[in-house]
């Protein structure tokens, strides 16, 4: 398994003790080698992890206003960063609704027949991405959905904040 799904799934593990609507998480990906040799300290807590993983680093104050796309539009990130992870969670809808609904109606109408999904996208500035979603009405770790294609737009969309 490679490093970058490695860590998108336990990122996506460490997001689901948490529980539901937690809301957006971003991460700095930085290779475990690198993070114990700025910080030794960390090097028990990462003994576990391989030298050749990812680490996973919260972000904090990340805070969601407008659209996923301005959001990410706003990021930059440092020449240490070796990668990003995004996790989002939202209501997906597989149908249409049903003819012109009023805005309360509409959105009472998604909930009734939407799907919460969590998603996690992970990229590298080489271009790979990894990505993994679970749904809430099958809860459970073995019903992850995996793979580098599953969210490619959203993975594009944050492989943007590493752009020059």
């Amino acid at each position: 398994m490679s490093a970058l799904k490695e860590t998108v799934l336990e990122i996506e593990r460490e997001c689901a003790k948490a529980g539901w609507t937690r809301g957006i998480v971003l991460y700095a990906l930085v290779p475990t080698a690198d993070v114990i040799e700025s910080a030794p300290e960390m090097a028990e807590a990462l003994a576990e992890k391989s030298p050749t993983s990812l680490t996973a680093i919260e972000q904090e104050d990340v805070e969601l206003t407008g659209t996923i796309e301005d959001f990410l539009g706003t990021i930059s990130w440092s020449a240490e960063v070796f990668g990003a992870a995004l996790v989002l969670e939202r209501l997906i809808v597989n149908e249409e609704p049903p003819g012109e609904l009023s805005e309360e109606a509409l959105a009472e109408w998604v909930i009734e027949h939407g799907q919460e999904v969590r998603m996690v996208v992970g990229v590298l500035r080489d271009g790979s991405q990894e990505c993994a979603m679970r749904m809430r009405a099958y809860d459970d770790e073995n019903a992850i959905m995996a793979g580098p294609e599953l969210l490619p737009g959203m993975a594009e969309a944050l492989a943007l904040t590493f752009a020059e």
